[in-house]
């Protein structure tokens, strides 16, 4: 079954209209060449790791940024009362901006990393029905060096 077939029957969880169709069939067309070009490193897959709100890493990330602009706001406060807490308060904020960014870009790689993996793998049309779906759904899109393509258009412009 391919994956036009499959989205066309009832049994998918998503009803999806016109445009997401030809972005399906899109894909089933450059399959091989998309293949081909995420094996190479000509095509990059860029995710937008935000958009996993079910994450876990990117709640410890939202955490983080929070604290990360909390913190200075209590150090202008306790800055009247006692400069060495402010500072030391200031310091714990900046370590937590640079610690929330490197958890984002970890849990970036991470995720690509898997859904390249599920593309190539797998033979059948799961990791082919994961990609069109992140790809609907505006969490990945792909990028080469002279274009990128995302949500409202094809992906074979980027191939």
């Amino acid at each position: 079954m391919t994956l036009l077939e499959f989205l066309k029957s009832n049994n998918s969880d998503f009803n999806p209209n016109q445009a997401e169709l030809d972005i399906a069939i899109d894909l089933e067309e450059n399959r091989e060449a998309l293949i081909k070009q995420l094996k190479t490193g000509t095509i990059e897959l860029l995710v937008n790791t935000l958009a996993y709100k079910e994450n876990k890493m990117v709640h410890k990330h939202f955490i983080l940024k929070g604290a990360s602009i909390l913190l200075p706001i209590v150090a202008i406060i306790c800055f009247f009362f006692s400069w060495k807490i402010a500072i030391s308060l200031l310091i714990l904020a900046f370590i937590s901006k640079i610690y929330s960014r490197n958890v984002l870009i970890k849990e970036n790689k991470e995720l690509r990393k898997l859904i390249i993996n599920e593309f190539i793998v797998t033979s059948e049309n799961k990791g082919l029905y994961l990609l069109w779906w992140l790809y609907v759904t505006g969490k990945i899109s792909l990028r080469t060096e002279r274009n990128i393509s995302f949500r409202p258009s094809m992906p074979s412009e980027c191939i």
